[in-house]
């Protein structure tokens, strides 16, 4: 009887498995590991907009430029820094579905003001989008055998 005692003492104890400092810890690892998940999707989503909003004001840039290009550009100079009416015109009269199309754009509205007054316009009545980029060039326009300085609007949203 003595024998079976003593091989009783040494074989180890089992403790218990889940003891409360490591739930504790199981529950800090679970709740560390879901703050980097939130804050790591917040910083993807926060790029994610930023590359957005930059290619769309990239997109912006560049339909201006193109807009008040001379020949060859497609746009409604005849001439540098010289708009051509009848190009603005032709353009003015094509429905806004068509009109989109031709500059790639979500929303746009095009406006040329000579002397606060608005002389042509183009595109949506209303702005309707939740980020809207507004680009503005300081132009000259034929009219009357006279150059005149007008200003070209171009907003576009999305």
């Amino acid at each position: 009887m003595d024998q079976s005692m003593s091989h009783q003492n040494k074989t180890p104890r089992k403790g218990q498995v889940f003891t409360p400092d490591f739930m504790v810890s199981i529950v800090m690892l679970l709740f560390m590991l879901s703050i980097f998940f939130i804050s790591w999707n917040s910083l993807i989503a926060a790029q994610i907009s930023d590359s957005q909003d930059r290619e769309m004001y990239e997109e912006g840039q560049r339909t201006m430029k193109t807009l008040v290009s001379s020949p060859g550009g497609g746009g409604f100079a005849d001439e540098p820094q010289v708009l051509n009416e009848t190009k603005l015109e032709e353009f003015q009269d094509l429905d806004y579905t068509r009109q989109r199309s031709l500059l790639k754009a979500e929303g746009f509205r095009i406006e040329v003001v000579k002397n606060n007054e608005l002389i042509h316009e183009a595109g949506a009545e209303t702005v309707e989008g939740s980020q809207v980029y507004v680009f503005n060039r300081n132009m000259a326009i034929e009219q009357d055998d006279e150059f005149r300085r007008v200003e070209v609007r171009y907003a576009t949203w999305r």
